[in-house]
């Protein structure tokens, strides 16, 4: 998500890479914390990982995209 955002700002986000990373820990804390609200192993990897294959999927379009 953190690399979508960055992506559409000027030279891909370099001047805010570090101030990004400082405003989405938050974020990712609650993605952490989330993890442990599945009711068992399977069920976590399954929506986590495809999770993880949507926003690489994105990042595949938006950088073919131009």
């Amino acid at each position: 998500m953190l690399r979508l955002f960055l992506r559409v700002l000027p030279n891909d986000g370099a001047d805010w890479v570090i101030p990004a990373l400082i405003a989405f820990f938050p974020l990712w804390m609650a993605w952490m914390i989330g993890a442990f609200a599945f009711r068992n192993a399977v069920r976590a990897w399954a929506t986590l990982g495809g999770a993880n294959a949507a926003a690489f999927l994105m990042l595949w379009l938006t950088h073919h995209a131009g």
